[in-house]
C-alpha cells in the first residue's frame, strides 16, 4: 500500500475525471478501522496498453500519485472528506445548468418553483481556499417581485451508510450568506488592491474579479434579505458520481 496520503480535494477530482476520460475502471473503497481514509482502486480499459502514467500532467502531487503507486500497486491511500464536497457541488453545478432544481418557495401569498424559471450561470462564491459560498445563481426568467437571487449550500456523502455533513454553526445563522456575500465583495476589492500594489498577499479573491459587478449585486440583494437559501444533499456512489434525485431543503 502506498503511503502517500495528503491530496487536495481539486486533485482528486481531477484525478477522476482522467481515469474516466480515457476508461479506465474504478472506484473509491472504504480503508478498513481507519476514519475517513480510503483508497481508489483502478484497473486499464481492456485490450489497452494505457497505464497509471497515462492520466499524470505536470501537477506535483499527481507525480507523487505516480511514484506511490509504482512502489504500492494499483491502490493508494487518502482522505477523501474534501473531495467528496468537490464531487457534490459540481453535481449540484450540473443541476442548475440543465435546469434540474425541483424547489417550491412563496412571496407574497404566490407559490413559485425555480423548476419552471431560467436561472443565471451559476457563480462558485469562493475563493482560493474554497472559503465562501457554493453556489449562487439569478433568477433571470420569468422573474419573481423578489427574491431574485438563490445561494444554495452543498452537503455531500458517499454512500448510502453515512450521514449527511450538518450545517455548521455559523451555517444555521440567519445573517451568513449576507456576511459571506460582503466578504467575498471585500476580498474582491483587497485582490485589486494588491495587483495594483505589485503583492502577492490578499489576492485569494482574484478570480472572482471579472465577476466583481455580479457579486455586487449579489451582495446588495443578500443585504435586503432578498435571496433564497437552499440546503442540498447530494449522495453520490463509489465513483462520486451523484445517485437518485438531490435532495433540497430551505436553508
Amino acid at each position: 500500500m502506498a503511503p502517500y496520503n495528503k491530496l487536495r480535494g481539486g486533485t482528486i477530482v481531477n484525478l477522476v475525471g482522467e481515469l474516466k476520460r480515457l476508461g479506465f475502471k474504478f472506484e473509491f473503497q472504504k480503508y478498513p478501522e481507519m476514519r475517513n481514509k480510503w483508497k481508489v482502486v483502478f484497473e486499464c480499459p481492456a485490450g489497452s496498453k494505457a497505464n497509471f502514467s497515462t492520466v499524470i500532467g505536470s501537477n506535483d502531487e499527481m507525480l507523487k500519485i505516480s511514484d506511490a503507486l509504482r512502489m504500492g500497486g494499483k491502490t493508494f491511500l487518502f482522505n477523501l472528506s474534501v473531495a467528496v464536497g468537490r464531487f457534490g457541488e459540481n453535481a449540484m453545478l450540473a443541476a442548475v445548468r440543465a435546469g434540474r432544481i425541483n424547489h417550491t418557495f412563496r412571496v407574497g401569498g404566490q407559490s413559485f418553483n425555480l423548476r419552471n424559471m431560467t436561472l443565471s450561470a451559476p457563480l462558485q462564491l469562493q475563493n482560493t481556499s474554497g472559503n465562501g459560498l457554493d453556489l449562487v445563481a439569478k433568477i433571470t426568467a420569468p422573474r419573481p417581485p423578489a427574491p431574485r437571487w438563490v445561494a444554495f449550500e452543498v452537503k455531500s456523502k458517499m454512500g448510502p451508510d453515512v450521514p449527511f455533513p450538518s450545517l455548521s454553526e455559523a451555517q444555521q445563522r440567519s445573517d451568513y450568506v449576507q456576511r459571506a456575500a460582503e466578504g467575498a465583495f471585500a476580498g474582491i476589492e483587497q485582490a485589486q488592491r494588491a495587483i495594483r500594489r505589485n503583492q502577492t498577499r490578499g489576492r485569494s479573491w482574484e478570480d472572482l474579479i471579472p465577476q466583481k459587478a455580479e457579486v455586487e449585486e449579489f451582495r446588495d440583494a443578500a443585504q435586503d434579505s432578498e435571496v433564497i437559501k437552499i440546503h442540498a444533499k447530494v449522495e453520490l456512489d463509489r465513483m462520486g458520481q451523484p445517485v437518485g434525485e438531490i435532495e433540497l431543503v430551505a436553508w
